[in-house]
């Protein structure tokens, strides 16, 4: 299994940096193919910011810039469109073989949501198996 990068939703919502993010898994699409994997699984690891993060902890919440611009934007909407999103990324790779909110909290005062996909690379399948918390 390779793992991708972790990302932040607006990753996914803002067009070069989605198209970028694709890239860099198809990059490790290929590395699975050329290690012959038994079980060849990509991994999107996403992290959901559910308001603004305030200027005094900018420097400690890495990508807070971005994340407030489409908080801003979209509104709580903003995990609900990320999620469907990844879905239609990873169906443009592969297919989803599981979809799962790991956890919900707060940090800083914010609401915080971290989704994981499996997604096995190669001919492009809809739909997927989704366990909710």
């Amino acid at each position: 299994m390779a793992r991708t990068r972790p990302r932040t939703v607006f990753h996914l919502l803002v067009s070069n940096l989605r198209a970028r993010y694709k890239r860099a898994i198809l990059k490790d699409c290929e590395k699975l193919k050329a290690r012959k994997s038994d079980e060849p699984l990509v991994s999107l690891l996403m992290t959901s910011l559910r308001g603004t993060v305030t200027a005094d902890l900018s420097k400690v919440v890495r990508y807070s810039h971005g994340s407030n611009a489409k908080f801003t934007e979209l509104g709580r909407d903003v995990m609900t469109r990320a999620v469907k999103e990844a879905r239609v990324l990873l169906g443009e790779i592969g297919s989803v073989v599981h979809e799962q909110e790991l956890a919900r909290g707060h940090c800083f005062g914010i609401d915080v949501h971290l989704w994981v996909w499996l997604a096995k690379p190669g001919k492009s399948r809809r739909g997927s198996r989704r366990k909710r918390r």
